[in-house]
């Protein structure tokens, strides 16, 4: 079976079940556009998080939407798809007038990705994490991101994604549990070191 992990490597998480996967016989790659401030290894790491990065990323994901016809499944991470996967760029206070700029481009932008994958019979699976679903009027962590991060409108991006998501993917999971209050009811908690458990018994 062949299995691609993309687009981003929040929490280590598409890397690790590519190499776990690997170990079971598959032929599993993560492909991360946005790599970690925490640098964590992905199989292939096209840009770093830097502005300077965002004009190479934009060329670079329509390439990669097009070689992952060849996989069987496409697993992506952090809630995020290939065509607008920009919630995560940048970091600090810095980054909220680039952010709300590119969450207003990714408001127009289709999953056109996953409505092609789908399309096509491949398996979609996508993990939540974390402020992929929490929302502003009661995340747990809202004390700890920067001012700007959560807003009405991001919030309101995030739910139409979560339906979007609802509608093409075939397995929905997330590694947080307040995160199920955001999620359709058949989404799956699966803690951090279940999920590997789970894919080596898979």
């Amino acid at each position: 079976m062949k299995i691609l992990h993309t687009p981003t490597d929040c929490g280590n998480q598409g890397p690790l079940e590519a190499k776990y996967e690997r170990k079971l016989g598959h032929d599993s790659y993560s492909i991360v556009f946005n790599q970690s401030y925490l640098g964590f290894t992905a199989d292939k790491v096209y840009a770093g998080r830097g502005y300077r990065h965002l004009i190479k990323i934009e060329f670079v994901r329509w390439w990669v939407i097009l070689k992952a016809l060849k996989y069987d499944v496409i697993h992506y991470n952090f809630g995020s798809n290939m065509t607008s996967t920009l919630i995560s760029v940048g970091h600090g206070q810095h980054s909220t007038f680039l952010r709300s700029l590119y969450m207003r481009w990714s408001a127009i932008m289709p999953m056109f990705d996953v409505w092609l994958y789908r399309k096509l019979g491949k398996v979609i699976c996508v993990t939540f994490q974390g402020g992929d679903a929490r929302q502003g009027f009661n995340a747990r962590d809202k004390d700890e991101e920067p001012e700007g991060y959560y807003t009405e409108f991001a919030d309101k991006l995030k739910r139409k994604r979560i339906k979007k998501w609802d509608k093409y993917a075939h397995f929905i999971y997330y590694l947080n549990p307040d995160l199920a209050q955001y999620l359709p009811d058949r989404a799956q908690y699966l803690p951090y070191c279940c999920m590997e458990l789970k894919i080596c018994k898979e």
